[in-house]
C-alpha cells in the first residue's frame, strides 16, 4: 500500500482524502477518526480534500515517547525480563544445535520447498528451518555457511530472488542441494 504525502504552500504535510481512506480502512478504522488520532485537519483541495498534519514531528515526538513510556513500565513490571530471558534461552539452545541436525532439518525444508529447476528460495528454508530449531536469521546464516563450508560441491547457492539472506557479505535468494 502507497501512501503520497505532500508540503502545502505554508510547508506542512499533508495526506490526501482517498489515501487516509484507504488506510483507515485498513486499519478498521473511519477517516476522521484515524485523522484525530494523527492531528490532522481536513481541507478543501481542488475537487477533493486532504489531511493536513500542522505538527508532524510534535505527532512523531509524542508517539516516541508514548512508546518509551510502554517500555519503562514493561521493564519495571518485570516484562521486559522474562522476554530478554527467553531470547537467551532460545540463543543458547541454537548454539547447541548440532551440524547432524541442522543438515536434517535443512534436508527436511528443502525437500518442502524445492521447485522443479531443484532451487528453493533460500528464504522458505531459513524460516522452516528456523522454526524447526528455534534460530534466528542470523543464526541461520551462520549455521548454512558452515555447512556450505564443510559440504563443498554439495550445497550451490545461488544470487538472485526477491527475497536474500545474507552469508559472508553476500546475497543468495536460492538454494540446491547435490
Amino acid at each position: 500500500m502507497s501512501i503520497l504525502l505532500g508540503l502545502t504552500e505554508d510547508g506542512k504535510l499533508y495526506i490526501r482524502r482517498s489515501d487516509l481512506e484507504r488506510l483507515a480502512e485498513r486499519l478498521g478504522s473511519t477517516p476522521e477518526e484515524l485523522a484525530e488520532r494523527l492531528g490532522a485537519r481536513e481541507e478543501p483541495a481542488g475537487r477533493g480534500s486532504r489531511f493536513v498534519l500542522d505538527d508532524p514531528l510534535g505527532f512523531l515526538l509524542s508517539k516516541v515517547l508514548e512508546v518509551e513510556a510502554r517500555l519503562r513500565r514493561l521493564e519495571e513490571a518485570g516484562g521486559m525480563g522474562g522476554v530478554k530471558r527467553a531470547e537467551e534461552g532460545a540463543m543458547g539452545d541454537a548454539r547447541r544445535v548440532g551440524p547432524s541436525e541442522f543438515e536434517e532439518a535443512l534436508r527436511w525444508a528443502y525437500s518442502q520447498a524445492r521447485g522443479p529447476t531443484g532451487y528453493a528460495p533460500i528464504r522458505a528454508i531459513m524460516r522452516l528451518v528456523s522454526s524447526k530449531l528455534g534460530l534466528s536469521e542470523a543464526q541461520f546464516a551462520e549455521a548454512l555457511a558452515a555447512f556450505a563450508e564443510a559440504n563443498r560441491g554439495r550445497v550451490l547457492l545461488l544470487q538472485g530472488g526477491d527475497e536474500k539472506v545474507y552469508i559472508g557479505g553476500r546475497a543468495y535468494g536460492y538454494i540446491k542441494l547435490l
